[in-house]
């Protein structure tokens, strides 16, 4: 998710337009919570030392993924408020001047 999330936006807006808004929501949902699950495994690796005779000790783990959760947690923020926040400015770029503001705000809540 971390990547690829230009192409996941692309996706999603593909997805969007040939499905509608509320099937991609769900989508957008699911990948959220495998995003959350990462996290969580993340978390896990934090818990627990190292096993005997394996080749990373807990050092080498602490360096390379210290912070990791810092990364998955901003980039799932930033996921959620970029999808959320994605549906809203179309609307607005795409009917401000011609729909009166009742309406692109009924548009914006109907998604």
């Amino acid at each position: 998710m971390y990547f690829p999330n230009p192409i996941t936006f692309l996706i999603t807006d593909i997805l969007s337009e040939i499905y509608g808004r509320k099937k991609t929501r769900a989508l957008f949902y699911t990948g959220l919570a495998a995003s959350i699950f990462v996290l969580f495994i993340l978390f896990l690796g934090h818990q627990f030392h190292a096993i005997e005779g394996s080749p990373v000790n807990d050092l080498t783990y602490e360096t390379a993924f210290a912070n990791s959760w810092r990364i998955v947690a901003s980039s799932i923020i930033a996921y959620i408020f970029a999808q959320l926040i994605d549906t809203s400015l179309e609307v607005l770029v795409l009917f401000i001047g011609v729909k009166i503001s009742d309406e692109i705000f009924a548009f914006i809540l109907d998604g």
